[in-house]
């Protein structure tokens, strides 16, 4: 059996998504002193409730992506039956990742999964269904889908000077080998804009047979998986984190739960809705 190439060292498409799978897999349990890692997913309370109810996993199309590098490329390319869900994997939290993906203000929710209860789930095999993403209800199952799990590689293709040679970042990991890489059609989801690399990103990806046309898809999560789940509410939650999920859940459950570290420090918040500026 051939050695996997290093992110560094990869120099075919092949090469670079085995890497790319291979880190994503290959993400330590624990940190210093043992603490223990976690695959986050910054969201709102709606979407942590359709989650425990169904016990799925909601992944849309990558049409709503927000990196405009990425998007550019891919509506070049056939991706109707290719779908991502995306997570980070981070120390801390990230007052930028609060601001863009976990809102309103007042409903945003950080979900923590344990690294070694997130690889076992991308293991075991997961069924894959056709599925509503935004009624979150799901359809009959979908055979013969493909799912991974990798991190995302970061390109300066789009602000380099041209005489200068494209870099792929991936952690602190760099890669000279490949030009204009968000043109390259095997890699279509796995490279994003350098602007985006602060989101240390890494993605479930979901890939039906081709000419198939699904709105989006859901995997199963299993049991073990959502009792490991982690929450942090978010700098400006305001309900009852608890008694919200018992109304719409239907159980009695004790998760394990804290306050984010912004609560109480952010006086005053900018956004597109305000009627007033200044």
């Amino acid at each position: 059996m051939a050695e996997k190439k290093r992110f560094e060292d990869a120099k075919t498409p092949e090469e670079l998504i085995e890497a790319l799978e291979s880190r994503a897999l290959a993400r330590h349990n624990t940190g210093s002193g043992g603490v223990k890692k976690y695959v986050c997913h910054y969201t709102k309370m709606s979407a942590i409730s359709a989650i425990l109810k169904s016990k799925k996993w909601y992944i849309g199309s990558p049409k709503t992506m927000n990196d405009g590098l990425e998007l550019i490329h891919l509506e070049d390319a056939h991706v109707d039956n290719l779908f991502f869900a995306s997570f980070c994997l981070d120390d801390s939290e990230n007052i930028g990742m609060w601001s863009m993906y976990a809102q309103p203000w007042e409903d945003g929710v950080l979900l923590r999964i344990p690294v070694e209860k997130f690889k076992t789930w991308m293991k075991s095999g997961c069924k894959i269904f056709d599925a509503d993403k935004k009624t979150k209800t799901t359809g009959t199952e979908i055979k013969g889908a493909n799912l991974s799990f990798h991190a995302v590689a970061y390109t300066n293709s789009e602000s380099k000077d041209t005489k200068e040679t494209e870099v792929l970042t991936c952690g602190n990991a760099q890669n000279s080998h490949f030009s204009n890489s968000p043109e390259t059609p095997e890699l279509k989801g796995y490279i994003k804009d350098s602007a985006w690399a602060y989101e240390n990103e890494y993605r479930i990806r979901v890939e039906t047979v081709p000419n198939e046309k699904h709105d989006a898809v859901a995997i199963d999560i299993p049991t073990d998986v959502l009792d490991s789940f982690e929450y942090i509410t978010g700098p400006r939650f305001d309900k009852n984190f608890i008694a919200v999920l018992r109304n719409t859940v239907g159980a009695k459950l004790n998760p394990k739960l804290k306050e984010s570290l912004f609560t109480g420090r952010l006086k005053w918040i900018y956004c597109d809705s305000c009627h007033q500026r200044v």
